[in-house]
């Protein structure tokens, strides 16, 4: 998620228009949607990093790829 919660809510609607343009309907969209609340946790990219840098003790901590707001990292040990 984006700390900007503007920005989130925009992000999240283009996503949503993005799985429509590709054929999911409004309930299919619904449904999962709610089977990944509270299962995967959104959090910023921030919090990510300091989480991962702190606890596992990795020396370098990226974003390489982002699309809407799913982001993929890299860590080095």
């Amino acid at each position: 998620m984006f700390s900007d919660t503007e920005k989130n809510a925009l992000y999240i609607e283009l996503y949503h228009q993005f799985k429509k343009a590709n054929g999911y309907s409004d309930l299919e969209i619904s449904r999962k949607r709610s089977a990944l609340e509270n299962v995967l946790i959104p959090e910023t990219i921030e919090a990510a990093s300091g989480r991962e840098s702190e606890a596992a003790g990795f020396s370098l901590f990226e974003p390489w790829f982002q699309c809407f707001n799913f982001a993929s990292m890299f860590a080095v040990k």
